[in-house]
C-alpha cells in the first residue's frame, strides 16, 4: 500500500469521533478534539452537542469559523445560547423560533453587531476554574489567606472588583446585580433575578461604574462608623482578624496626616504603643518644620 494512501486513511476519524458542526455540513473535527463529547445525538436542537459529563456544549458557525458558545447544565439554555447567536448574526432562532422567549432581549442582542465572543462571555454558565476558586458561584473567588469572597465582573474585555464579603451568597448576589447592570436580560445569574428590585438597578442605566460607587460608598461609611469606635486615640485603629482555625489576632495600626495624605506607621501590639507612635512621629515632625522655617 502507497505510504500516502496509509496516512490518509490514518487521520480518517471514526464514525464515533466523528461530529458535524452545524453550518459545516460533511466536515468533522479532529478525533482529539472530540474526547469530551459523546457520540449522542441531539437532532431536537440545532447547535447543541452533549458531553460525557452530562453537560451541553452550544456551537455555530458564521464566515466559515466555528465559535464555541459555553457549555450548560441545561440542554434548553444551551439551545437558546444558539438562538441568541443566530440573531446577533441576523438570522433567525432555529431552536424556539415559534416561542416569544427573545421578545425583550432584542435591542441587547442587537448591539453586540456580530460579536460572538461577547455573547459567549456573558450567557455561558461554565462552572469557576477550581485552581483559581474554592466558590461553587460565578464571579466570585475565595481568598485562601483571610477565607473571605471576593467579588468581580468581567466587562467589556476588564476585570472590575465588586468588593470583598465575608459571606460567598453575599458576594454572588453582589455579582448577579452588577450582571443584570451591564447585561440587563442576558445576564446568567447565580440566584433567580426576581429576588433582586430590578426597577432599582434599571436606575443604574447599564453604567457599572456608578454602580461599583454606590458599592464602595457603602462599603466605606460602614468603615468609617466603626474606625470612630476603634480606639480613644486619635490616628489609632484596631484590626482583627479570624483565622480559619478559629484563632483571633488582634492589631492595633497607627497612622498620621501629612500634607493631606494618610501616612502609615505600622502594627502594634498594643493601643497604647500605637498611640505613642502617631505623638513619637508629630513631635519629630514638628521639630524638623520647625528647623527648616
Amino acid at each position: 500500500m502507497p505510504t500516502a494512501l496509509r496516512a490518509s486513511r490514518a487521520r480518517t476519524p471514526t464514525s464515533e469521533s466523528a461530529h458535524a458542526v452545524d453550518g459545516l455540513p460533511g466536515t468533522q473535527p479532529r478525533a482529539k478534539k472530540t474526547k469530551e463529547v459523546s457520540g449522542e445525538s441531539l437532532g431536537k436542537y440545532r447547535g447543541v452537542y452533549k458531553w460525557k459529563n452530562g453537560k451541553y456544549r452550544a456551537m455555530i458557525n458564521s464566515e466559515g469559523k466555528t465559535y464555541g458558545l459555553g457549555v450548560f447544565s441545561d440542554v434548553e439554555a444551551a439551545a437558546m445560547a444558539f438562538d441568541r447567536a443566530s440573531i446577533v448574526l441576523g438570522r433567525q432562532p432555529k431552536n424556539f423560533a415559534t416561542s416569544n422567549r427573545y421578545e425583550f432581549e432584542l435591542d441587547e442582542l442587537s448591539k453586540l453587531n456580530g460579536n460572538i465572543q461577547a455573547l459567549r462571555r456573558m450567557t455561558s454558565d461554565r462552572a469557576p476554574d477550581k485552581s483559581k476558586s474554592m466558590s461553587v458561584y460565578r464571579g466570585v473567588h475565595r481568598c485562601s489567606r483571610t477565607g473571605r469572597y471576593r467579588s468581580e465582573i468581567e466587562h467589556n474585555g476588564k476585570k472590575f472588583s465588586l468588593g470583598v464579603h465575608a459571606k460567598e451568597e453575599d458576594a454572588a448576589r453582589t455579582y448577579d446585580q452588577a450582571a443584570i447592570v451591564c447585561l440587563g436580560g442576558l445576564a446568567v445569574t447565580n440566584f433567580d433575578r426576581q429576588e433582586y428590585q430590578l426597577a432599582h438597578l434599571d436606575h443604574f442605566a447599564g453604567d457599572l461604574d456608578k454602580y461599583r460607587a454606590s458599592l464602595h460608598i457603602k462599603i466605606r461609611r460602614q468603615g468609617t462608623s466603626r474606625s470612630r469606635c476603634t480606639s480613644k486615640h486619635e490616628g489609632v485603629r484596631k484590626y482583627e482578624h479570624t483565622w480559619k482555625s478559629g484563632k483571633k489576632t488582634v492589631k492595633w495600626r497607627a497612622e498620621v496626616k501629612v500634607e493631606g495624605k494618610s501616612k502609615q506607621l505600622g502594627y502594634f501590639r498594643s493601643e497604647d504603643e500605637a498611640a505613642q507612635a502617631v505623638k513619637t512621629f508629630r513631635v519629630g515632625y514638628a521639630a524638623t518644620a520647625t528647623a527648616g522655617a
